[in-house]
C-alpha cells in the first residue's frame, strides 16, 4: 500500500493510522490485542503500543481501564472524529461518546469485535456492518443496504455474503443475558416481517440463555418459514466455517460452508432436516 501523509497541527498520520481511526469509528471499544490483529496484522505488541501512545498524546484516541482487569480499552476521541472530518474521510458531524463503564456492555462489545474478525476470515463475506455503522449512516443520511433499518431494527451485526448474483443478508445477535421478554419478542417479530433479512443468527454462551432464546422464538414463528437460528458463541469463534446453526427445536439447520457451494444453496432457502 502506498503511504499517504495526513498532516495535522502536531505532526502527521499515515494510512495505517487512518485505518485505525476508522476501525475505532466502526467499533465501539477494543483491546490493543484486537487492534494488533485487525489493523496491524500482528506486527508486534511494542510497535503497536508505541503508535497507540502517540495517537493518545495527540488526542485522536482515548483509553481507560475498568476496575481491576488491568487491560486498556481504546475508543475514538472527538479529536479523531474531527480529524477524519477535516480530511473529508467522513462527511458528517458526529459526537464521540465516551464508552459506558459497564462490565456487561464492555464484554458484549469486545466479543462483537472478535465475531467480526471471525466472519472476515470466511470466503464470500463482502460486508460487515456494526451497530455503529447504522448510527453513522443515519448521521450522514446515507442509504442503508436494507430497509429494516427504517423498521427500527438495529442488529448487533449485519453480515452480507455474496454467491453469484445473490446477496444473503444475515443479522447477527449476541445474547449473553436474558432480556425482557417483550423487547426480545418484538425484535424477533420484526425480523420475520422483514423480507430483506434472509437469516438471523443468535450467538449465546450458555445453555440457560440458549433455552431462554429458543422458548421466545418458538412463540413468534408459528406458521412461517424458519429464519432464526442459534449456536454456541464458543463454537463459532473457534471454527466459524464448520459451525452449525439450529432452529429452536433442532429440526432445521444451516452451515456457513454451504454458501461456498452453489449446488448446496437449496437447503439455505428451505433448510434440510437435521439427522
Amino acid at each position: 500500500m502506498e503511504k499517504t501523509i495526513y498532516r495535522h497541527k502536531k505532526g502527521y498520520l499515515w494510512n495505517r493510522d487512518i485505518e485505525l481511526l476508522r476501525y475505532l469509528l466502526k467499533q465501539r471499544v477494543v483491546l490493543s490485542v484486537q487492534i494488533n490483529r485487525d489493523v496491524f496484522n500482528g506486527v508486534g505488541r511494542r510497535a503497536v503500543q508505541k503508535r497507540l501512545d502517540k495517537l493518545i498524546e495527540h488526542d485522536f484516541i482515548q483509553k481507560f481501564r475498568f476496575m481491576s482487569s488491568g487491560a486498556n480499552y481504546y475508543f475514538l476521541s472527538q479529536g479523531g472524529v474531527d480529524f477524519l472530518s477535516y480530511w473529508g474521510l467522513i462527511s458528517f458531524e458526529f459526537n464521540a461518546r465516551r464508552v459506558e463503564i459497564n462490565s456487561n456492555q464492555l464484554g458484549h462489545d469486545l466479543l462483537l469485535v472478535d465475531i467480526c474478525y471471525a466472519f472476515r476470515q470466511l470466503p464470500l463475506v463482502t460486508n460487515i456492518y456494526t451497530a455503529n455503522d447504522f448510527l453513522l449512516a443515519e448521521k450522514s443520511q446515507e442509504i442503508m443496504p436494507l430497509r429494516f433499518f427504517r423498521r427500527g431494527i438495529i442488529p448487533d451485526l449485519l453480515v452480507q455474503i455474496s454467491v453469484g448474483d445473490k446477496v444473503f443478508n444475515i443479522a447477527v445477535e449476541l445474547e449473553l443475558t436474558t432480556k425482557k421478554i417483550p423487547e426480545l419478542l418484538k425484535k424477533m417479530e420484526k425480523y420475520y416481517l422483514e423480507d430483506s433479512v434472509d437469516y438471523v443468527f443468535y450467538l449465546h454462551d450458555n445453555k440457560y440463555v440458549e433455552n431462554f432464546l429458543k422458548k421466545r422464538e418458538k412463540s413468534v414463528m408459528d406458521g412461517v418459514e424458519r429464519k432464526i437460528f442459534f449456536t454456541s458463541l464458543k463454537k463459532f469463534i473457534s471454527d466459524p466455517l464448520k459451525t452449525t446453526f439450529y432452529t429452536w427445536d433442532n429440526s432445521y439447520k444451516i452451515e456457513l460452508r454451504w454458501f461456498l457451494d452453489g449446488q448446496k444453496l437449496v437447503p439455505l432457502v428451505s433448510p434440510e432436516k437435521s439427522s
